[in-house]
């Protein structure tokens, strides 16, 4: 009985996180310096970046009862705007880690602290750099 509940629970969790990404317009990706000054390295506006990021960040795993404290300041900061959200934007500070996953702490407090396995983490990296023109250095 456990194992069908938790099934359950799991299912609707699923679906309630998917199609989280519906609207998204725009991807603007922030590094910072050692002093955290951060400057906007690139803006995503292309429709089939935007769709494969998307498929990306749908891949994370959530876990919104962590409050991490990271030993290193993030690798990027990515800020998303969704059409129709009311000026509103959801922000990802993202680590990519040595053994090829990355770490996600969200702004949204449903989401809290995620990561991706190292071949999402390994995608999203390629994106990156291909849209910035390799000046992103992780």
């Amino acid at each position: 009985m456990k194992k069908i509940v938790l099934f359950v629970f799991m299912v609707l969790v699923l679906i309630g996180c998917s199609g989280s990404y519906k609207n998204l317009v725009q991807i603007d990706v922030h590094t910072a310096d050692e002093d955290r000054n951060y400057s906007k390295l690139i803006s995503i506006t292309d429709i089939e970046t935007l769709e494969s990021i998307k498929n990306i960040l749908e891949e994370i795993i959530w876990d919104p009862h962590i409050d991490p404290e990271m030993a290193r300041y993030e690798d990027i900061t990515m800020i998303l705007t969704f059409e129709d959200a009311n000026g509103e934007e959801l922000e990802y500070k993202i680590w990519f880690n040595q053994g090829g996953t990355a770490n996600f702490i969200s702004s949204n407090d449903k989401e809290g602290y995620g990561g991706l396995i190292t071949t999402e983490a390994d995608k999203l990296k390629e994106i990156l750099r291909t849209v910035s023109g390799s000046e992103i250095d992780f």
